[in-house]
């Protein structure tokens, strides 16, 4: 794996041994930013990021190196935190990075009380097919962890049907705004709504 664009452009990350991360290929993390970057609706530079499901943690900083101002990166697993760590120090990302152990399916909503501000980027790359990617829809509707305004990515078996509105307890929708494949890939891009049904 290699970063695709920005400060770090063509430093390779270093992957977790075994079979339970599966990091998104350089293809899929190129047109996912290639499409961010045509929709986010300002700079990189203004872009507080969430890594959800880390892995490598080469979503995170494939956004650092695009310049966004900081990164969050939670998962569940010391080893693939700790390879986080490792990438973060490769590409000279360590000041602007906070990595946070926890098992996210079970206990996602308790982020917010660790994240006291919202990100206007979330990415979620979590294990297919195991629902996962709706939970974290849930949760983010149900939390104020996105910026009104805010885009979340997730990424999934191209086999699964995610919800196009996710009405929660926290004010707005998180509504679809987009969907790709790419071969047995689907990604997802959401945009939480403000309060008065247009984008704060």
């Amino acid at each position: 794996m290699r970063v695709i664009a920005g400060s770090a452009r063509g430093r390779r990350i270093q992957s977790v041994k075994g079979r339970d991360v599966r990091p998104s290929s350089d293809k899929v993390r190129e047109a996912v930013f290639q499409i961010l970057t045509l929709r986010l609706d300002r700079p990189w530079e203004d872009v507080r990021v969430l890594d959800l499901y880390a892995g490598t943690g080469a979503l995170g900083i494939e956004a650092l190196s695009r310049g966004a101002r900081f990164a969050v990166f939670v998962d569940g697993s010391p080893a693939s935190l700790d390879v986080v760590r490792r990438n973060l120090d490769l590409c000279g990302f360590t000041e602007r990075a906070r990595i946070i152990r926890a098992e996210i399916g079970r206990s996602l909503k308790r982020l917010q009380s660790l994240l006291p501000d919202p990100f206007e980027l979330v990415l979620a790359d979590p294990p297919y097919a195991h629902g996962l990617g709706e939970k974290v829809l849930a949760c983010l509707a149900d939390t104020r962890i996105l910026a009104p305004g805010g885009t979340a990515v997730i990424e999934e078996s191209a086999r699964v049907s995610l919800p196009e509105t996710i009405t929660g307890t926290c004010e707005g929708p998180i509504v679809i705004d987009d969907r790709r494949c790419y071969g047995g890939t689907g990604v997802w891009f959401y945009k939480k709504i403000g309060i008065r049904g247009v984008e704060d």
